[in-house]
């Protein structure tokens, strides 16, 4: 009697496994499959066993613990033997399986008009970021190369303008093909007990936001597949995910209504079947149920994706640098890693996100991936040199691992991907580069340069400005012992910070000549915040917008956190105290720390350690052969205005002025329509880094150069008029003198001269403002977001907005998700309460 103790495969895509049977019963010799399938297993007088078999088998191993499959390994067994009747028995099994597989194959979903928007997994690579998204571009990448990844279909950013007006019953159509197309490619049916179709909806845009858009996990897990469900995955997960699914819905209609008390039921402990029941009474109650049925849901949660997006784009853009907002949406095949037998979710970095030296594995038996990728769950972590560590612990990712690893060449970076295994069956779900902290970023870099994986140019991708600034900031310790006063959404990838919080610019910047460090939180920050702002430990935005925050933290490496929330709930500022509507406070004064890696506020003081690369030793090798490659920067190795700016950031930390100027005035001589479109694109707010280079470029020849040559561009209504004119010559007549500037000035006609003035007059009332000399005297620095609209309408001041205006900015934004609620942290909450 054969007994299988494990299995170690790929996912296998339902295309894959009927090539290789075609080519079997053709009578071709069908090759291995490009990543190892293996079972052992007991049985007979040998005692354990292993054997390999071919892609085609995966059919029968879906449970490889069942007796069927059980039953066909014995076959195959036999049938290798040379025992005839076992043979004949295969082939007739093999023939069955082409028909019901050929029956799926997505040759044979009909072609229709609006697969023009669509792209799937198994068709060839010819896309972008744009229309794809970062996690769509980067699923086709490895999918094209063989990698075992689930299933998918994308709808193409931007799909919506293709039809005029708000035309739903179109809209719908393409979504449904989507839908259409990845039931082809599975061979599997929504909402469908025979052959349930379980996947995750998932959105992305150009640029990689990681835990910011929307992902709903274990759609397909309706009412009526629940059943084959069971079948497919035992009772206790496939209720797991009909509540995640019930749970998702309910969230995404309305979080802050509905996580409390999904929180509570999951400390009821009262089981799974009893969890569901309640879920599903909520569900039934809920004036949108509407949507909630298998029917409209998938409707439904896209349409909250595309919603955030339209409502947060001013965030969007400022974390993107102005990319468009538009999102790209995932339908991809779920694989279950919440099964308690030889199942787990996974994350793989390719160079330790903390140190930079050693690969690291993340696992977390039956969990789902959501739950590692929001930091929602405790892993078991391994950090290793060689994968030879994998090879009795985790056979599957020992399989694949080197392939992942030979990516980094390609990407030109550190990779993280999420795996997720399923009773041994391996699929890699994601891939995108690693968030690292500051050695990380330094070391990896370096060591790939060494290894001949990037050129020059890529250390610019990998170390970014504030990695080095961070190598030499504090860090913090005992944080632990403060109470959490609100979560958000970190700017930078790592870094911790204790300081006095402060809510204005004035008594900031007075706070920082007293020698104390200042975390300046806001409502919003606007342009005339800037020059208080790049004084400051740390930046806390209330509102979810984070222009200047983003474009300043970054440059300037400063600890900082947007779109603050306990539970739903939003703090607001009141007379110098931030307070939320549970009754806590931060006062002016009262020490916080801010986590990135934690993405929280803490209230409390703690204790801050000096870095100790000053007198560390360690990583000198490094930052010297770091500083050398810097300094032998070719002009035609900087790709744009971005790069330029920030390899002359990365100069000036290392004391290499000298070379950050040759450098500037190379570049500018060389590129010079580029260095003009980069001034160009300059914002009021976020102009300090083309201030930076212009104070490089030379006095008088090319400074003058550059105000000529930028006066005579059309104007750009996204810059501001050319207020970066004015910033400019107020800079030379403060920093170099009067005389300095009327030399400059010299060689320009009597009408440019004239404009000249008036930008220098709007730049000196912008300083004014920003170094907390005077009130803001208009309204151009007060913006007009969203949030300060509703506001208005609220308490019911002057907003500019008709009655029937007004009523329908509440409308809208009682719509709105919360940006930054996690969805999947309570879900894991809820379900894991129930087994303790």
């Amino acid at each position: 009697m054969i007994k299988i103790i494990e299995q170690s495969r790929p996912y296998f895509s339902r295309s894959a496994m009927l090539r290789g049977l075609s080519e079997r019963l053709a009578g071709r010799k069908t090759p291995a499959a490009s990543f190892a399938f293996s079972v052992r297993f007991e049985g007979g007088r040998a005692g354990a066993a292993e054997v390999n078999l071919r892609a085609y088998d995966a059919l029968y191993f879906s449970n490889p613990y069942s007796p069927e499959a059980a039953e066909h390994l014995d076959l195959i067994l036999q049938a290798r033997r040379g025992n005839n009747r076992a043979q004949a028995a295969l082939r007739k099994m093999d023939q069955e399986a082409l028909d019901r597989l050929g029956q799926a194959k997505p040759e044979r979903s009909r072609p229709n008009r609006f697969d023009e928007f669509l792209l799937s997994s198994g068709a060839p690579h010819e896309s972008s970021r744009q229309e794809a998204g970062n996690k769509g571009y980067n699923l086709l990448a490895l999918s094209a190369q063989g990698f075992p990844v689930p299933s998918f279909c994308i709808i193409k950013a931007g799909y919506r303008k293709a039809f005029i007006g708000i035309n739903w019953s179109k809209r719908n159509a393409v979504r449904q093909s989507a839908l259409t197309k990845l039931e082809a490619l599975t061979g599997k049916k929504y909402d469908n007990d025979a052959r349930p179709l379980l996947f995750a909806i998932r959105s992305c845009l150009p640029e990689s936001l990681p835990g910011i858009l929307p992902t709903y996990l274990a759609v397909g897990a309706t009412q009526r597949s629940l059943p084959g469900l069971v079948r497919l995955y035992g009772e206790r997960t496939a209720y797991e995910l009909r509540a995640n699914h019930l749970m998702s819905l309910l969230l995404a209609a309305e979080p802050i209504r509905y996580q409390p008390l999904l929180d509570g039921l999951g400390q009821e402990r009262s089981g799974i079947r009893a969890l569901v029941f309640r879920l599903e009474r909520l569900a039934e109650a809920d004036e949108r149920s509407r949507f909630f049925t298998p029917e409209r849901c998938v409707n439904f949660l896209i349409d909250r994706i595309e919603l955030f997006c339209g409502d947060n784009q001013e965030m969007l853009r400022s974390l993107m640098d102005g990319a468009q907002t538009e999102p790209a949406i995932i339908l991809q095949e779920m694989v279950v890693g919440k099964i308690a037998v030889n199942s787990f979710a996974g994350v793989f970095n390719t160079r330790e996100p903390g140190g930079g030296e050693r690969r690291q594995l993340q696992v977390r038996p039956d969990a789902f991936g959501e739950e590692i990728m929001t930091g929602g769950a405790e892993v078991e972590e391994i950090t290793f040199a060689e994968r030879a560590v994998l090879r009795k612990r985790h056979r599957e990712i020992y399989e694949i691992i080197d392939c992942l690893i030979a990516l980094e060449a390609a990407e030109g970076a550190p990779l993280t991907f999420e795996l997720t295994s399923e009773r041994g069956m391996i699929a890699v779900l994601q891939m995108d580069k690693t968030s690292l902290s500051g050695v990380a970023a330094l070391r990896s870099a370096v060591r790939l340069l060494r290894e001949g994986k990037i050129k020059r140019s890529g250390l610019l991708e990998i170390v970014k400005p504030f990695h080095l600034r961070q190598l030499f900031s504090d860090t913090v310790e005992g944080k632990d012992s403060l109470r959490p006063f609100a979560g958000g959404l970190s700017i930078l990838p790592r870094g911790e910070v204790c300081a006095r919080a402060y809510f204005s610019a004035a008594s900031a910047l007075a706070a920082r000549e007293r020698g104390e460090k200042a975390i300046m939180i806001r409502e919003i920050f606007q342009p005339a915040d800037v020059e208080a702002m790049v004084e400051m430990s740390g930046l806390v935005s209330v509102s979810r917008s984070p222009v200047h925050v983003a474009q300043i933290a970054r440059k300037y490496g400063i600890i900082a956190l947007v779109g603050l929330s306990d539970s739903g709930a939003v703090p607001v500022i009141r007379e110098n105290e931030l307070v939320l509507p549970d009754g806590r406070r931060i006062g002016e004064g009262n020490f916080v720390v801010i986590s990135s890696e934690e993405q929280r506020l803490y209230l409390g003081e703690a204790k801050t350690v000096p870095s100790g690369m000053t007198e560390s030793k360690e990583l000198w090798p490094e930052l010297v052969y770091f500083k050398d490659e810097l300094t032998r920067f070719a002009a035609a190795e900087v790709a744009d205005g971005q790069a330029l700016d920030n390899l002359v950031d990365l100069l000036l930390i290392f004391g290499e002025t000298e070379a950050a100027r040759q450098l500037v005035n190379r570049w500018f001589r060389e590129r010079t329509e580029s260095f003009l479109s980069y001034f160009a694109a300059t914002r009021i707010g976020r102009h300090r880094s083309r201030l930076q280079l212009f104070s490089l470029l030379d006095f008088p020849f090319n400074q003058a150069e550059l105000i000529r040559r930028l006066s005579g561009r059309p104007k750009n209504a996204d810059a501001e008029g050319m207020f970066i004119i004015g910033r400019a010559m107020v800079w030379v007549e403060e920093k170099l003198g009067e005389s300095a500037l009327n030399r400059l000035c010299s060689g320009f006609s009597g009408e440019l001269t004239r404009a000249i003035r008036a930008e220098m007059k709007r730049a000196r009332e912008y300083l004014g403002v920003a170094r907390a000399e005077k009130p803001a005297t208009d309204g151009r620095a007060l913006g007009n977001s969203m949030e300060r609209i509703l506001r208005a309408v609220l308490e019911r001041k002057e907003s500019g907005l008709s009655e029937e205006e007004a009523d329908q900015v509440i409308w809208l934004a009682m719509q709105d998700i919360d940006p930054l609620h996690k969805p999947h942290k309570t879900i894991a909450r809820a379900l894991g309460e129930l087994k303790k």
